[in-house]
């Protein structure tokens, strides 16, 4: 055999006049030809390139300035991104000139090129698609909102990508033949690599384990191949170059990297934060009497509970244990939360008295095939309004808690339907959607249907009078925020004069809606409710990514006086915390090169 080629390790540091770009936590973006001659990353300038056997890295003219997703073509002679100024897939030669449009798009967070000259790309506010790189129609390839990092896989005919659209995020894999789609990973983002490893992020080291593609099995355990400060920030060639700026955040970030606090920020985005010790903080929100917070947290093994802030001691107590819980919602008196909670088994809609007193106690378990989830409630505080999500049918969704320590292989889905069992299913059943429903508290707990969404649904408020359901959709050609009256929600609809919106969010007066356009900006827009529904014209208050708070758009919640808004801020930490009484931000000024790392790779973690 060959000998090995010798694995080196090489630092470029940035020039002074240069500094990279990121847009909030999702990191510094990177990208290494497929070959592993040359590197790209985004500055504050633009794109800036450098070949292995060059000193300099050259800007390339005529690149945006906020940029997202770099990637190269196959053969390293183009860069593609995604531009955040115009909300635009483009490409543009390495040579630099004029940048082609391919198409339009809400937030592409993952994209490849491939070998037949196709883009593979993934939307968070829509799903995967693929367009030819010379432009086109975009080709839907799964249709749904918080999705990330979608890659071919090596035979062409599925996808891996990342859930993140709840903690912790799952890696799937989908067949673009039949649909079927499999959780390979159930514990964070993981990509698969050509030489038959599932790599993966836990506990701010870099993990390897061999994975067989046409079983979508590990098939063995896991090694720890980085521990020198890698982080999530990355990129990897076909050839075997490694790249990655040390100690940087993104979307995918583990539970070691991605610290967080809780923060007030103004209308016109001034930020205070709340005095409380970093940790991971999702879905905040605030108690219906203004003096508490229920958080989600995950711990070390990335199960989440919930957790209860005081606003006034700014205590923080643990309120549930060891069910993976997490969605909190406080119920109109202030005196219990609702969440979601489940093992591999089972899952389901619990509730529990906020001052720790008591047990769980389950309101109504999830069927197989679908997913639940607390969202608002009706004024009479008898009713629960969720969200529910229906996969096709054969295909059972299994709940958090696959993997246990460092990995266990499962496959996340049930077998594989049999040409019997699909011709015997009904068109419906065959379907994917999402749905508003309610739950009476009443009785034994029945869930009924109020709105079927065959193209998607992303959130929904009830209005503080009980009377309105503003929801945001994507059934036309991108997301946008519409109100329908409750309980009869087909006697109405009244679309907001948004161009494109996620995620509304009712004022305490009823008087205002806010929601996130499709740069991330948060924005408010006046509503009237008599004598009949009009929308007033929107206002921007501020860009999360301007003040450096999460630009996710289920991090926010809003005071009682509708005046400020509770939001998480990523924060880095220094590498030892023990020397430092609070956390600082520092300032990433350095790409860390491996070639040759494949070689490093496999001798750690060998593949059959």
């Amino acid at each position: 055999p060959p000998e090995p080629k010798q694995v080196m390790y090489s630092e470029y540091m940035l020039p002074e006049d240069q500094h990279f770009f990121h847009a909030g936590t999702l990191g510094v973006q990177l990208a290494v030809s497929p070959d592993g001659s040359q590197f790209a990353y985004a500055t504050t300038k633009g794109i800036y390139i450098r070949s292995m056997n060059e000193l300099d890295a050259q800007l390339i003219s005529g690149t945006d300035e906020e940029v997202q997703s770099l990637f190269f073509s196959p053969d390293g002679q183009w860069i593609g991104y995604f531009s955040l100024a115009d909300h635009k897939l483009k490409i543009i030669p390495v040579s630099g000139g004029a940048p082609t449009d391919l198409c339009d798009a809400g937030f592409i967070n993952g994209r490849t090129w491939n070998k037949d000259n196709t883009i593979v790309y993934t939307d968070l506010t829509s799903g995967v698609y693929r367009i030819p790189a010379k432009g086109g129609t975009p080709e839907v390839l799964v249709e749904r909102s918080g999705l990330a990092g979608a890659k071919l896989l090596p035979d062409g005919k599925s996808l891996m990508f990342t859930d993140v659209s709840s903690q912790p995020f799952k890696t799937i894999v989908q067949s673009l033949e039949t649909g079927e789609q499999t959780i390979v990973f159930d514990k964070g983002a993981g990509w698969y690599l050509p030489t038959g490893h599932f790599v993966y992020f836990e506990e701010g080291s870099m993990f390897a384990v061999p994975f067989d593609l046409d079983k979508l099995e590990f098939t063995g355990r896991p090694v720890s191949v980085m521990t020198t400060g890698v982080g999530t920030t990355n990129a990897i060639s076909d050839s075997g170059t490694l790249i990655y700026v040390p100690g940087t955040l993104d979307l995918e970030g583990s539970s070691e990297q991605l610290k967080s606090t809780l923060v007030w920020v103004t209308r016109q985005g001034k930020v205070d934060p709340i005095p409380i010790s970093p940790n991971n903080y999702t879905r905040p929100r605030i108690s219906p009497d203004g003096r508490k917070v229920a958080v989600t947290i995950p711990n070390e093994e990335d199960i989440s509970d919930i957790y209860i802030l005081d606003l006034n001691s700014v205590n923080m107590d643990r309120r549930t244990f060891n069910k993976n819980s997490r969605t909190p919602l406080w119920t109109s008196d202030s005196q219990r939360i609702v969440y979601v909670a489940g093992d591999e088994d089972n899952e389901g809609i619990y509730w529990r008295a906020a001052d720790g007193r008591g047990t769980d106690e389950l309101l109504i378990l999830t069927p197989d095939g679908e997913s639940l989830s607390p969202q608002s409630w009706a004024d009479d505080g008898k009713t629960l309004l969720t969200t529910k999500m229906r996969f096709p049918a054969g295909l059972r969704m299994r709940g958090p808690g696959m993997m246990r320590g460092r990995m266990r292989g499962s496959r996340g889905l049930a077998p594989k339907r049999s040409p019997e069992f699909e011709a015997s299913l009904t068109s419906e059943e065959m379907q994917f959607g999402m749905y508003i429903g309610t739950l009476s508290m009443e009785g034994d707990p029945e869930w009924k249907q109020l709105l079927h969404f065959k193209s998607g649904m992303q959130d929904f408020q009830i209005s503080p009078d009980g009377k309105w359901i503003a929801y945001s959709s994507w059934e036309l050609e991108q997301s946008e925020i519409s109100v329908s009256p409750f309980p009869d929600m087909d006697d109405g609809r009244w679309q907001a004069p948004t161009g494109g919106a996620t995620n509304p969010l009712w004022s305490p007066n009823g008087r205002e809606l806010f929601y996130f356009n499709l740069d991330y900006s948060l924005m408010a827009v006046e509503v009237e409710t008599e004598p009949k529904f009009k929308y007033g014209k929107p206002q921007f208050l501020f860009n999360p990514m301007d003040i450096g708070v999460s630009i996710l758009p289920w991090n926010i919640d809003i005071s009682l006086d509708g005046n400020r808004f509770l939001m998480v801020k990523p924060l880095v930490l220094p590498d030892d915390e023990s020397q430092a009484e609070e956390p600082t931000e520092s300032e990433p000024n350095k790409i860390i090169v491996v070639t040759n790392w494949f070689e490093e790779l496999k001798e750690k973690a060998p593949v059959e």
